[in-house]
């Protein structure tokens, strides 16, 4: 895991460079499209050479009659996904105006770079599952994998408690001089961060389900996902455009996060049903009240990046105020659970040091 993710890190962070870099030369959209494009060829690649120096695998060597087991299942629901995260723009661009799909991808900006905070920071803390799950050791998954959730979910309450506060101020300071369409659009900026809120909540329940292996039981919630986007969107997009296509956005993540969340539960963790609505409600609420208690804070005017980004610590620490003492209260034995498995790493780590020490 964090093999890949390094490359990643090298890959955005030389796309980046290079696009900030090359912008100054004033060269056309498409050649910067195709550099930047390019430049994400290095992460296979780098991949690649690690793979074959690491475990030096020797592919003649390898099974020819070895079947992976449900892989047009799993192609399907990647067919499926992609087709679900292209619908908004697609459905904008046939049915709406260009200024339209520029406002969209602004705000999918901000949203897409959450993603990728909470994609690796759940992926940090749940790196084992696929072994436990191997080794059928159910009753460690099941603590392991309450630990994971509770710490994942205070995570996330500060980041979209924060997000749905600071999205659209972002977003006036971004487009700040535009003048040719109006990119202030607060209950667009709200709807899509809870949509997103949906698609991020679902990431316990799939990357433990996925990891069963379960990708036939749960290929029709791609699909009906895909569909009911598109379906949505298409409907609601002529009278309300933007609004329209993230509420079918919303409606699409919701059933399919409700499905993760039902069948993790009942055929991965054999636990009830109640015990994430649970987490889930309180997560809900966390967010209602910092929204509501924001009101009161001492903001400064909006009107370039360093007075968002004061505006925007004042919005953290209110969250982190709020949702943490609530969590650790509420999911006080994860936390003490967590504490100690902290401990028993450290003293891992510490025997070896002591033992080269004394000898």
């Amino acid at each position: 895991k964090y093999v890949v993710s390094f490359f990643s890190i090298v890959s955005y962070a030389l796309n980046i460079v290079t696009i900030v870099l090359l912008s100054n030369f004033n060269i056309s959209i498409q050649m910067l499209k195709l550099v930047s494009t390019l430049l994400f060829v290095i992460r296979p690649v780098l991949q690649n050479i690690y793979v074959r120096k690491k475990y030096r695998i020797n592919l003649k060597e390898g099974d020819k009659k070895y079947v992976i087991e449900q892989k047009w299942d799993a192609l399907a629901q990647h067919i499926a996904s992609v087709i679900h995260s292209n619908t908004d723009v697609v459905v904008l661009t046939l049915f709406r105006s260009l200024a339209e799909v520029s406002i969209y991808s602004v705000y999918v900006i901000v949203i897409n770079g959450i993603k990728k905070i909470t994609t690796m920071f759940y992926d940090s803390i749940s790196s084992g599952f696929g072994d436990m799950i191997a080794r059928k050791e159910v009753k460690k998954l099941g603590e392991i994998f309450n630990i994971a959730e509770s710490v994942f979910f205070t995570f996330i309450a500060i980041i979209f408690s924060c997000t749905v506060l600071l999205i659209t101020p972002f977003v006036s300071v971004y487009a700040n001089g535009i003048t040719d369409t109006d990119y202030i659009q607060p209950i667009f900026g709200y709807l899509i961060v809870i949509a997103e809120l949906f698609s991020t909540l679902r990431f316990p329940y799939s990357s433990i389900t996925l990891a069963s292996g379960h990708y036939k039981q749960t290929r029709n919630g791609a699909i009906v996902e895909c569909v009911t986007n598109i379906v949505i969107s298409v409907i609601l997009v002529a009278q309300f455009g933007l609004i329209g296509v993230a509420i079918g956005t919303m409606v699409a993540m919701f059933i399919r996060t409700c499905e993760f969340i039902y069948h993790s539960g009942k055929y991965v963790l054999n636990r009830k049903i109640t015990v994430p609505i649970k987490k889930i409600v309180v997560l809900v609420l966390e967010m209602i009240i910092v929204v509501l208690l924001s009101n009161v804070l001492p903001f400064c005017a909006n009107d370039n990046y360093i007075h968002w980004a004061i505006n925007a610590f004042e919005v953290l620490v209110l969250s982190c105020a709020i949702c943490l003492p609530i969590n650790i209260i509420l999911y006080r034995n994860d936390f003490r659970q967590l504490k100690t498995l902290f401990g028993r790493v450290f003293k891992r780590r510490e025997s070896p040091k002591k033992e080269r020490g004394n000898q």
